[in-house]
This record gives C-alpha cells, structure tokens and sequence, in this order.
C-alpha cells in the first residue's frame, strides 16, 4: 500500500507579497526545490493546489513526518532570513485520496475547525503540525507519533496484460509493427487518458508500464515496436534518472527495431523539453514519435532531426470534429515533409476516417478502422487497404520479417 499524505503550507504575516499568486509560485519553487533532491525516487510528490502538496511514499504505510522539519527550516530562512521573526507551519493530512483532496482545497475556516476538533467528520485522517521547532499530532488529539513500517513490494504486473494495436503503413500497404500498451485491453485510445494529478502522483508516472513493454519488445523479432512514454514524466530528472537505471539492466542500446511513443506532447513543447527527452531516449530507441491530441501542434518548435515522426491522436465522439482535425492536419503536409517528418494518425475508428488520411498523404494510421487490438504483436506484413480494418484473430501464421525487410518497409 502506498502511503499518501497531503503537505499544507501556512505563512506567517511578516512575508509580504504584491500579488498572493507570486507567494504560491514563490512556496511552490522551494518547496519543489527541496523535494526534488530529498525526497528520493521512488517516492513521489506534486502541487495539487496553491501551498498544497501530495507526497507518496509506497516502501512505507505512513509518510515520515519528521522529515519534513527540514522543509520548514528552509522555508523559513528563504522567506524571512536566518534571524526573521515569521513563521512557517506545515501541516500533514494522512488519510485515504479523496480525504486528501478535500484537505487540499480546505479553506482558513474549513481548517480551523478541523484543527480545535468541529469538523463534520468527512476528513478521516491525521493532521500533524509541523515547525521547525517541533513535530505535533493535532488531530487525533494526543496520539504520539509512530515509526513508519516498511511495506512490502508490490509485485510486478505479469507480461500477459499488454495490448497490441498494429501501426500500418499506408503508403506501402502494409503493416510495421506495433504499440505495445501494457495492462489495457480496451481500444488504442488508452494511449492518451490522462489521469487527475493526484492518480498520477499516486501512480509511477508509466514507468513500470513502459518498462514492461521494453521487457515484451526485447523477447520479439517481429516488426518494430511503439513503446508509450509519458512527456510529462519524461520531463521529471528524477524520473529520467530512475527509467535510465532500470533500462539499462533490461535490454542492449541501439536496438534497431524500437519506437519511444511520446504520448500527451502539448502543442508547443519547450526547446529544454524537447532536448532532455532525446537525450535520455536516443540510446535506447532508433526512432521518436510524437503523440500530440493539437492538430494545430506547432512544428516549428521541433528542432530539425529529434524526431521521426507525429502522430495525431484522434479524440472526442463528434465525426465532424474529429474529420476537421484530420483536414488541419494534413494541411501542413508540405511543412513536415520539408522537416523530414513523417505524419501519423491513431484512434481511426471508421473507415471515412481512414480514407481522409491516405487521402491527405498520412504514413502511418492505426484504430480500431486500421487492426482490432490482439494479444500479440503484428509483425511486417503487406495486406491491400481494401482488406482494412484486419482481424489479426483470423490471420495465418507468418514467419518472421528479416531485418531488411523492416527498412524497406520503414523508407
């Protein structure tokens, strides 16, 4: 079980600001600054609402609140100085996710209550007072506090969970390979749910997930393979740092055959973004893809030669919508063929969808209009457009693609 708790930043008076949004900013890099070099992988923490934190700890059935006493040290000496008389509280709300959430969004009065034992009752949990003179348990009233315990390691999700949705190649007819997307049995849209902060704070952030398809990919020769890595955990150093770790244990660098899938790219990701991502990707993966839900995603801010290929993922239920964002898309063809960049098209589910993006020059295209979702992955196989959408159910067995077969279908 993963230890959840909620950090609630309280500033005395004599820290004065303009505006109180450049307060938050102001806490929020501390805090931020503090947490990242502290509070180690794979632990985790994120801002859920102004002076509000979660931390997640899932080696432990509690978080350690002493700890913190040295947050409130250095918030101190950062807002008033080493000798300023104000005054920085924290207070820790343990409890179940929803609890935490309302802890977040408390107001002064909501708190107040709480603190001197009025609440309604909703907030079930443990508020701690935290100074940088002492560590106090308020509410319960009296309760001393405990040693976390060590909790046990969660076990590793079993190879079978990953869903195969094939990438095709329209152009050449035939299909490359496919994504590899782990303990999901429902349609390729699952490339791109994004869950609340706090489920992704709860959460690794996809890196068990993309290691298990790194762990899948590495027993295959058939087609290449479309790993999902989150942008914005790729963004994080601490969990760059953590999948570098793990990756290179896993598998060899330099592998001919895989694809890192940068799922939730916003529409104009920073330059820094962009470089840290290929830096920590390139060695293990010949390609990069990048996953975008903008048809209007701004090329210009792609330096020339990071990236192979982008990928507009289809959203929403309108057909209309989801025909105009094809039409965009495909209006910029003469912009990605200048850059060297190949067009891709996910979440194809009808076959006028299919049809508006051969006819707008799309190199690649998967959906459930493309290949149903299988069990195991598609290898290189040439199949007329006039057979989509294939049921890789019915398909006969293949032999596996040679190697020069895969860069003749890739060029």
């Amino acid at each position: 079980m993963v230890a959840l708790a909620c950090l609630r930043i309280f500033i005395g008076s004599d820290a004065q600001f303009a505006d109180p949004r450049l307060a938050a900013s102001v806490v929020a890099k501390a805090v931020t600054a503090y947490l990242e070099t502290r509070w180690e992988w794979p632990r985790r923490f994120g801002s859920i609402a102004p002076f509000a934190f979660a931390l997640a700890d899932p080696n432990r059935e509690e978080i350690d609140t002493r700890e913190l006493q040295a947050l409130a040290e250095n918030l101190h000496r950062r807002l008033f100085g080493q000798r300023g008389d104000g005054e920085v509280t924290l207070l820790t709300f343990d409890g179940d996710p929803t609890s935490v959430s309302r802890f977040a969004k408390a107001d002064r009065a909501e708190m107040a209550r709480l603190l001197a034992g009025e609440d309604d009752g909703v907030l079930m949990g443990r508020v701690t007072r935290i100074t940088r003179d002492e560590v106090t348990v308020v509410v319960p009233q009296g309760r001393t506090l405990p040693r976390p315990k060590v909790s046990s390691a969660a076990p590793s999700p079993s190879l079978a969970s990953i869903t195969y949705h094939a990438v095709y190649n329209a152009p050449r007819q035939a299909f490359i390979g496919s994504a590899y997307v782990p303990g999901l049995a429902v349609p390729s849209a699952a490339l791109d749910s994004v869950p609340p902060p706090l489920d992704d704070i709860l959460s690794d952030g996809g890196l068990d997930d993309a290691l298990q398809a790194l762990a899948a990919a590495a027993g295959q020769t058939s087609g290449f393979a479309f790993i999902p890595l989150s942008f914005h955990s790729l963004t994080k150093p601490r969990w760059r740092a953590a999948f570098v770790e793990r990756a290179d244990a896993l598998l060899p660098k330099n592998r001919q055959d895989l694809v890192a899938t940068v799922t939730h790219t916003p529409r104009a990701p920073s330059f820094q973004s962009l470089s840290a991502i290929k830096a920590v990707l390139e060695p293990y993966f010949r390609h990069l893809d990048l996953r975008v839900e903008d048809p209007g995603f701004r090329l210009e801010e792609v330096p020339p030669g990071l990236a192979t290929s982008v990928t507009l993922a289809l959203s929403g239920i309108h057909p209309q919508a989801r025909s105009n964002a094809i039409a965009r898309f495909t209006e910029a063809a003469p912009q990605y063929r200048t850059r060297r960049l190949w067009q891709s098209v996910g979440n194809i589910d009808h076959a006028r969808e299919l049809a508006a993006c051969v006819k707008g020059g799309v190199t690649f295209v998967s959906g459930a209009a493309v290949c149903a979702a299988a069990g195991e992955p598609m290898g290189a196989m040439a199949l007329p457009l006039s057979a989509l959408p294939f049921d890789p159910t019915g398909a006969v067995s293949r032999q596996p693609p040679r190697l020069r077969e895969l860069r003749q279908l890739e060029q």
